[in-house]
């Protein structure tokens, strides 16, 4: 597989092309919307695999107090054979915790917007500290409210994002053999519009002491981001 970040302004017609296709291929979404969502983030991380453009992720890096930096994820989607092996998980962990360097005294955080099960799933196969969550956590719940508040004003309500330009998913349902996965059966209480493209808004610690093994693996292993 290969992996690249860049900046969106560095991206070519042809490239954002290529991206809102792969996205339309998952989710219906408005090509303003996606455009819009590119062009506010620092960052776009892609996965090729042999039959071209298997990943993506679009990423923020923003201030909202001087002790915490908080990493937004907007649109994401892995198709196919970059599921094997978390191939997009795997980039995006070593470019947050290789790439970016650590501030003293300064806290990181994680902000996604869950609008599908598979997205959910990767907190807690990867971290230790999340929420929301069947443990819970009255910190990371105030913060999450305060920061979504301010991002997503009158769109935030309750833990859920309902943007003003949604992005369905077109198979938005588990396969049978995930039904009763506990997250899995979490993320449909906790989000109940997610087939209409209403977002479960997440805060993540990344406090290396939080990594849970696997998420260890990904973030420190010693391939380079390209």
């Amino acid at each position: 597989m290969r992996t690249r970040v860049d900046r969106p302004e560095d991206l070519s017609t042809e490239d954002v092309d290529e991206l809102y296709r792969f996205f339309c291929g998952s989710f219906e979404a408005e090509r303003v919307g996606f455009e819009l969502d590119l062009r506010e983030k620092d960052r776009v991380l892609r996965v090729w695999g042999d039959s071209g453009l298997a990943a993506f992720s679009t990423l923020l890096l923003f201030r909202p107090e001087p002790r915490y930096r908080v990493f937004y994820s907007g649109d994401t989607l892995t198709r196919g054979e970059a599921r094997l092996g978390h191939h997009l998980p795997s980039l995006w962990a070593r470019y947050v915790f290789q790439e970016v360097a650590p501030e003293k005294g300064v806290e990181d955080y994680w902000l996604l917007l869950c609008s599908g099960f598979r997205t959910y799933r990767i907190l807690p196969t990867f971290f230790q500290r999340f929420y929301p969550g069947p443990e819970g956590s009255l910190e990371l719940q105030g913060l999450r409210d305060d920061w979504a508040s301010v991002r997503f004003g009158e769109a935030y309500s309750k833990g859920i994002v309902r943007p003003r330009f949604a992005t369905v998913l077109k198979d938005p349902e588990p396969p049978a053999r995930l039904v009763g996965d506990p997250h899995v059966r979490f993320f449909r209480e906790a989000n109940p519009g997610y087939a209409r493209g209403e977002e479960l808004v997440c805060l993540v610690s990344l406090d290396p002491n939080y990594l849970k093994p696997a998420g260890r693996r990904l973030a420190f292993s010693k391939t380079t981001v390209s």
